[in-house]
């Protein structure tokens, strides 16, 4: 929670007291970012429809958005070409909100939602880096007293998970003509203490650790199959999983000491292994890195804040027990891969962990998301990301929690051969995930008759 993470970091007193503005250095994610994804850079956004209620006008709408970009520094970032590559830049703020308004009062049925979808699709492609803004809303109203729908779209480069959380609970203060609360630490200064911790001693000690994670990998066993598919571009296909409610809760509310990203990938472990054989999967994991900067309170900072890590699993007899300490052995909780692979002094490291090679897999999970008191609209967003654009992964796994149930995205190539082993995949793990959640629960003291006795009363 973001409360969680503010009693964690022990802030030193380093807390913006006003706009940032200037440069600062790009982060491990942001290097990441420009070195894995080439075409239409511009265009990998993020963004939420929200249904706002009758009372809101316009005028108050603009208001508060231009407190959130005046509050939320990394919404003014450009990231324009220098000598050194891309730099990113904090502008002022000017007062000017990139914010477009579509009176669909008079439209209805498909005719507004096509209406709305084609703004919204023309909102998501216009982002500029060089020169911004790469915060850009768009409002729909639908008549007097019929409330609107409020666009948000920004670039990944300027916001993670954690951070719509704070945006959302932000807009809902300024609506409101409440006060916000006090600032935390600026992304900028963020940014840079990241390059003193790369340098630090026991950080750049951790580099062997790295180094194993590829070097004890048997040739391509923890590989996708088709990692090198001509059909990588565009979104790919998506499919959405919902695990059953007592498997869902077994995961949610686990035993003591057990954690649900252990509880997931023990049973994709497992999966992996039942569908092709496999006892070892090498994939990136994702962490929210808010604490990859000790001493400075991140909690309540917009920005993208991201570790991603390599990671090789190995099944054992007890794979949860073996998944929970493969990834308690993980130190830093991951961000010093990406503090020595992409921002150590020393160019022979970074080279050296750069050619560790690269998982085709991902796994992330984000927890809780959502914000009640703004509800998600159904209305089409547009495409956030450019259909010209080369995947990351050849398989991308997303979970995370919405309306209390569990939820898992996966993302794969658009070919008929992926798609199979995908379905299979999927199966596998819903198989699995229904039995490790029966270990979470037992290691809490439950038998497995009152496991089933829950599961009746779930159903």
């Amino acid at each position: 929670s973001i409360a969680g993470m503010a009693a964690a970091s022990r802030s030193t007193g380093d807390v913006a007291e006003g706009p940032t503005t200037g440069e600062a250095p790009l982060t491990p994610i942001q290097h990441w970012f420009f070195e894995n994804i080439q075409a239409e850079q511009h265009h990998w956004n993020q963004s939420r429809m929200l249904t706002l209620g009758a009372e809101t006008d316009r005028k108050s709408v603009e208001a508060a958005l231009d407190g959130l970009l005046r509050r939320h520094d990394a919404l003014r970032l450009t990231f324009p070409t220098g000598d050194g590559g891309r730099r990113q830049v904090f502008s002022a703020p000017s007062g000017a909100v990139p914010l477009r308004f579509e009176d669909v009062s008079g439209i209805v049925g498909p005719a507004r939602l096509a209406r709305i979808e084609a703004a919204a699709a023309e909102v998501q492609a216009a982002g500029d880096l060089e020169q911004g803004p790469l915060a850009r809303f768009a409002l729909f109203d639908f008549g007097a007293g019929k409330g609107a729908r409020l666009l948000i779209v920004i670039h990944h480069l300027l916001v993670d998970e954690v951070s719509w959380s704070v945006l959302l609970e932000d807009l809902e203060t300024l609506l409101q003509g409440r006060e916000l609360p006090g600032r935390t630490a600026s992304y900028g200064e963020w940014a840079k203490r990241l390059i003193a911790q790369a340098s630090d001693p026991v950080m750049l000690g951790r580099h062997r650790f790295w180094l194993e994670q590829r070097e004890s990998q048997s040739a391509n066993s923890g590989e996708w199959p088709w990692a090198e598919s001509p059909h990588r571009e565009g979104p790919g296909e998506s499919r959405i999983v919902e695990p059953r409610p007592e498997t869902a809760r077994g995961v949610l509310k686990p035993a003591e000491g057990v954690q649900a990203q252990d509880l997931l990938l023990a049973a994709l472990l497992t999966a992996w292994h039942a569908w092709c054989s496999r006892g070892e999967l090498f994939l990136h994991l994702e962490g929210h890195g808010r604490d990859a900067a000790p001493g400075l309170d991140a909690s309540r900072t917009v920005g993208w804040f991201t570790t991603v890590f390599p990671v090789m699993l190995r099944l054992e007899d007890d794979a949860l027990g073996a998944v929970r300490r493969q990834l308690r052995a993980i130190p830093d909780k991951g961000a010093s891969h990406g503090l020595l692979r992409h921002l150590s002094a020393d160019p022979n490291l970074r080279a050296t962990l750069r050619k560790c090679g690269r998982p085709t897999v991902l796994f992330n999970y984000l927890g809780a998301r959502g914000y009640a008191a703004l509800p998600a609209a159904d209305e089409p967003q547009g495409p956030a990301r450019s259909p010209r654009t080369r995947r990351a992964y050849a398989l991308e796994i997303n979970a995370w929690v919405e309306d209390s149930r569990l939820r898992l995205s996966w993302t794969y190539d658009d070919e008929e051969r992926a798609r199979a082993a995908v379905e299979a995949l999927i199966a596998a793990f819903g198989r699995e995930l229904d039995t490790v959640s029966r270990t979470g629960f037992s290691l809490a003291g439950l038998s497995d008759d009152a496991m089933d006795e829950l599961a009746g009363l779930l159903e």
